[in-house]
């Protein structure tokens, strides 16, 4: 018969040596768990493919080039790199708005609370124009079903765009919103933080950066959509839009000249691949790309940065897709489109 001390040394050995099989146990399946992770970091597991829900995508209308023939490129980069870039990017489909019985009557609305209230002259079935009651010259054509307009006049013949008749930046743009508004087109997507303000000055039939706010006769005001995807927004001639007023007058409430184009982007998206950022920059070595804006004179073009951005264009799409913008010294700025061109109609 066991004594009491040979239970009480029994009882040690159970605990003892269950607790290291307990503590193996453990060991071992936190052996298997950093096995596996390390595993999963060494030989991820691919990830599916781009949806490409859309099927093969229209080529991007971009507008007529600034020549680039002229042009050579080097890169100088904080990295001295061209960047890293996902392999593939969002593409969106826009909202197009639906003709509507009453758009005739609501822009006809629209039109007299302002100085275009001399009644509408029809262009198309679509399109109308409104003179101006106090300047004849002046007009302002729209697209009753979009909204999108512009405003044309010869505003270098009014005597009265002088320096003293200028006011603030603030009314600049409390008069463009009120416009906008007028006619439904303040649209929610639109970043008030990216909105810019150009004071200019008129010299014979040419506008000039304003030197001061005591210099400065009239202003251009552009609007700019917020990002898609913390991806920014870009248009043909940056840092403008194609959203932009040229205001002036005794009290800076007159539209002088102006488009407004803006194309709504819907909830619809899905994914594609992107061509590689080393064969985006090739094409712009090959003058393949668009060049929307450059002041400077040397063809020697440095560029400062490479990035992605959403293009919107001057006319009508049905997407909304990404291309590699490419940022230079004296305001140079160059796309090429950044969905893999297999997924481009040729």
């Amino acid at each position: 018969m066991p004594t009491l001390h040979d239970s009480t040394e029994l009882t040690k050995n159970i605990a003892k040596w269950g607790g290291l099989a307990i503590a193996g146990i453990f060991l071992i399946i936190i052996l298997i768990r950093g096995g596996i992770f390390l595993f999963t970091k060494l030989f991820p597991k691919p990830a599916p493919p781009p949806l490409v829900a859309f099927g093969k995508l229209p080529q991007i209308l971009f507008p007529e080039s600034i020549d680039q023939e002229k042009f050579n490129y080097q890169l100088e980069t904080i990295t001295g790199g061209l960047g890293t870039f996902s392999d593939r990017a969002n593409v969106y489909k826009t909202a197009q708005k639906e003709p509507n019985l009453l758009d005739l009557a609501q822009v006809r609305e629209a039109a007299l609370n302002t100085t275009f209230n001399s009644g509408e002259i029809p262009v198309t079935s679509t399109e109308y124009s409104f003179l101006d009651t106090q300047r004849p010259d002046k007009k302002l054509n729209v697209n009753i079903v979009s909204r999108d307009f512009n405003v044309q006049s010869n505003y270098f013949s009014y005597e009265d765009l002088e320096p003293e008749n200028f006011v603030d930046q603030e009314k600049i743009s409390e008069t463009a919103i009120n416009f906008l508004t007028n006619f439904g087109l303040y649209p929610l997507d639109i970043d008030e933080n990216k909105t810019t303000i150009q004071l200019l000055s008129i010299q014979g039939s040419s506008l000039f950066a304003a030197t001061s706010v005591s210099t400065a006769q009239l202003a251009r005001i552009d609007f700019q959509q917020k990002n898609l995807n913390k991806i920014p927004i870009v248009y043909p001639h940056p840092p403008q839009s194609t959203m932009h007023l040229l205001i002036g007058g005794k009290d800076n409430d007159e539209i002088l000249e102006g488009v407004f184009f803006h194309q709504s982007i819907s909830d619809t998206v899905t994914t594609y691949p992107l061509l590689d950022v080393q064969k985006a920059y090739q094409l712009l070595k090959d003058h393949k790309a668009y060049v929307g804006s450059y002041f400077g004179t040397n063809t020697n073009i440095i560029i400062k940065s490479v990035s992605l951005g959403y293009f919107i264009g001057e006319q009508k799409q049905e997407y909304v897709m990404p291309v590699y913008v490419f940022e230079g010294k004296d305001g140079f700025f160059a796309y090429v489109s950044a969905v893999n061109p297999q997924w481009i109609n040729q």
